[in-house]
């Protein structure tokens, strides 16, 4: 039995390149842009609350 960490699994799967590792690797890119991208409107969008209860 082989027992590999989860980030074991992501480097095997990234080093593959079978048609459903291709597939599996778009689809991580694509959660890991739209986090980064709801981080970044969380991230600017504190300064305008901010003001907004200012007044």
């Amino acid at each position: 039995m082989l027992i590999f960490s989860e980030s074991g699994l992501y480097k095997l799967v990234f080093r593959s390149r079978k048609p459903e590792a291709e597939k599996f690797k778009i689809e991580e890119d694509n959660i890991a842009l739209e986090i980064a991208k709801r981080k970044l409107v969380r991230k600017n969008d504190e300064p305008n609350k901010r003001q907004i209860l200012r007044h």
